[in-house]
């Protein structure tokens, strides 16, 4: 059991470690043309590095899927239910995930820093508007396409048919989901890593807890996740624009 809990873990630990390579190779780059505290600069500009991040991504979930036998689509459960018996969980899904996603961020940037904004500062640098502009349509698709097939699709289900109890499997799932975020980006803060990793972790904890009750709501919440990302563009495109 322990052995098969660690190869499901492989993929999330795989992402992880794309993430810290990609912040590397683009923490060297502006070393090589004499940027002032590179590796803080390359965190800063993760928006734009996490998109390769999530190609690959795709990339490892495509190929463990055919390796087991099936396709990145049966990852998305799919309901001989009319559509709209999900709306219901859908409606529920957004009306729970909307305050799970931003209250507890600003609570921990309290409690932490004593001032709820305090951890987005270091996390969203200025970049080339050009570069923002294509970030807008490239972030929501790959975030889509990335994470909630990754955990809820692929991590949840697995660990669901091994648990004892359903419970370890929703946790197992959503700490899973929400510590990656402590690799995007990378800081060496103690109080900044805490907050990345517990920022997302009750909303994480709600949607697996959701997938495990009802599969065949994950094709609507990967679109909702990809459209809540959108805001993270839109941070850095208040950033990069120019003052006055």
């Amino acid at each position: 059991m322990e052995s098969r809990w660690k190869a499901i873990a492989g993929l999330p630990v795989a992402r992880a470690t794309l993430g810290l390579t990609a912040q590397l190779v683009l923490a060297l780059a502006f070393a090589r043309t004499g940027k002032a505290e590179a590796w803080r600069q390359s965190a800063a500009w993760w928006v734009a590095w996490l998109v390769p991040v999530n190609l690959l991504t795709v990339g490892l979930v495509v190929r463990r899927e055919r390796r087991e036998g099936r396709r990145f689509a049966d990852l998305f459960a799919r309901s001989a239910e009319p559509p709209r018996k999900d709306l219901p969980w859908y409606l529920l899904a957004l009306i729970v995930s909307v305050p799970l996603g931003v209250l507890p961020n600003l609570l921990l940037g309290r409690l932490l820093w004593d001032s709820p904004f305090a951890g987005a500062g270091p996390a969203f640098g200025a970049m080339p508007r050009e570069l923002v502009w294509a970030l807008l349509l490239l972030v929501p698709v790959t975030q889509a396409l990335a994470e909630p097939p990754l955990y809820l699709g692929y991590v949840l289900p697995h660990l669901l048919s091994d648990a004892p109890n359903p419970r370890r499997a929703i946790v197992g799932a959503a700490a899973l989901m929400a510590g990656q975020n402590a690799f995007f980006p990378l800081l060496f803060d103690a109080r900044f890593i805490v907050w990345r990793a517990l920022m997302f972790l009750p909303l994480c904890l709600w949607l697996a807890w959701l997938v495990a009750r009802r599969p065949t709501v994950l094709p609507y919440l990967a679109v909702a996740h990809g459209l809540m990302n959108v805001s993270l563009v839109l941070l850095v495109l208040r950033v990069s624009l120019p003052v006055g």
